[in-house]
């Protein structure tokens, strides 16, 4: 099918269907609206966004780093649109318990682009498999109830002297993303701690004799992995000593300070919408068509669709014609088939002129044979006028108005009448 096929096929459905046209058009044009318009400093969601001022958010650290004048920003669109991994080198990626769990193809890009020499900061258990980030690097890990005690840093931060070792224990602030359920617990409190890890990985931070965090080498960079939810949350951070430990784990190390923090809101359901391209390219078909499903029963609903009959259906037969032969006649004359119809009463009365005779006689010939035997119709004073009509009717029916045509179809009536008698 050509395009000016395709496109008269649309032309045809729009002007068919006006209505449900603008329904369509009315919603995706709002649904537009409110996406561009959207608040994304909003605290009324409780995530690990850097955009999150809540508990658990990270915004405290984000705008921290930005006003010391360190290279931060968002990411708001997919990794492989952002990360170059085949030249970035020297930069750390920050994913804090995604919303939205990177998938496959993406964590393949994401352990090239570390390869090359940057970092990459996880946290939580919400990764790309079913037990996180941590079965990925090869690691297990497990929960368990311990009293609350100060995190020991088993790793320099950086190169100066005096970094913090030794953390003061904090409210434990826990949240199943999943239930969206957030509770605190202060002394004997459940934490996430790794079992093992894998040969290339070295122990970060302990709460006791329990590995919270790890950092593992991945070709010339590392992957830093934290058991916490979000050990850079608002919450935490209000600690001056872990706030210091937050701002020097990203900002201290040599091979990566002075260089950008990119803050992955992607996958915290963030995304870029600066144009509808954009918008179109980030379009999850499956979700679009329970979206478009939706909408097509709202517009069903709203113009009055019945579910059972609207009244007592009727039992009894009836065989009167005159409905019929209204509601026929009213769809001819809406729809403009008089003109055709037209034609085809002239069509039959040339045919019953030349029977017999001549079938390639002019309209001339056929109109002296009437008019020789009978009578000219009412209104038509001449044979010279018939003449005209039927060439009019021939080869210009579409010209005719709705009332012409009802005296013209009046005139050939009579003509049939005259003709049989």
């Amino acid at each position: 099918m050509n395009i000016h096929a395709v496109m008269k096929n649309l032309f045809t459905f729009v002007t068919t269907h006006r209505w449900f046209t603008l329904f369509l058009i009315a919603s995706f044009a709002l649904n537009l609206y409110l996406t561009l318009h959207r608040d994304n400093t909003s605290e009324e969601f409780i995530t690990c966004s850097s955009f999150d001022r809540g508990p658990l958010g990270t915004f405290g650290l984000f705008k921290s780093l930005e006003d010391a004048g360190v290279s931060v920003r968002r990411i708001e669109l997919p990794v492989f649109r952002v990360l170059d991994n085949k030249t970035e080198k020297r930069k750390t990626l920050v994913i804090l318990s995604p919303l939205y769990k990177p998938q496959p193809w993406e964590w393949t890009i994401l352990m090239d682009w570390v390869a090359q020499g940057n970092r990459l900061v996880t946290a939580g258990l919400y990764g790309i498999s079913q037990n996180g980030w941590f079965a990925t690097a090869g690691s297990g890990i497990t929960s368990s109830y311990v009293n609350g005690g100060p995190t020991t840093v088993l790793l320099p931060v950086d190169s100066l002297a005096g970094f913090p070792d030794t953390l003061p224990a904090v409210p434990q602030l826990n949240k199943f993303i999943s239930g969206g359920t957030v509770y605190r617990t202060e002394g004997r409190m459940p934490i996430m701690h790794f079992t093992r890890f894998s040969p290339d990985a070295l122990p970060f931070l302990a709460q006791g004799n329990k590995v919270t965090a790890i950092k593992k080498l991945i070709g010339r960079g590392e992957w830093v992995l934290f058991t916490d939810v979000n050990p850079f949350s608002n919450f935490t951070l209000r600690d001056s000593t872990w706030f210091t430990f937050a701002t020097r784990f990203f900002c201290g190390d040599g091979r990566y300070s002075g260089n950008p923090i990119l803050f992955d809101e992607f996958h915290n359901g963030y995304k870029a919408t600066k144009s509808l391209w954009q918008l179109l390219t980030y379009f999850q078909f499956d979700t679009g068509l329970i979206y478009l499903g939706i909408l097509v029963l709202l517009y069903l609903f709203i113009t009055g669709i019945r579910i059972t009959s609207p009244g007592e259906p009727r039992t009894e037969l009836h065989r009167d014609p005159i409905p019929g032969l209204r509601a026929l006649s009213g769809l001819f004359m809406r729809y403009g088939a008089w003109r055709g119809m037209l034609q085809k009463e002239a069509a039959h009365i040339r045919s019953e002129l030349s029977r017999h005779h001549r079938r390639d006689a002019d309209i001339d010939w056929l109109v002296d044979r009437y008019a020789s035997r009978r009578k000219l119709p009412p209104g038509i004073d001449t044979k010279e006028n018939l003449v005209r009509l039927f060439e009019r009717i021939e080869q210009r029916a579409d010209t005719l108005h709705k009332d012409e045509s009802i005296a013209l179809f009046n005139i050939f009536m009579f003509m049939r009448k005259e003709m049989k008698s």
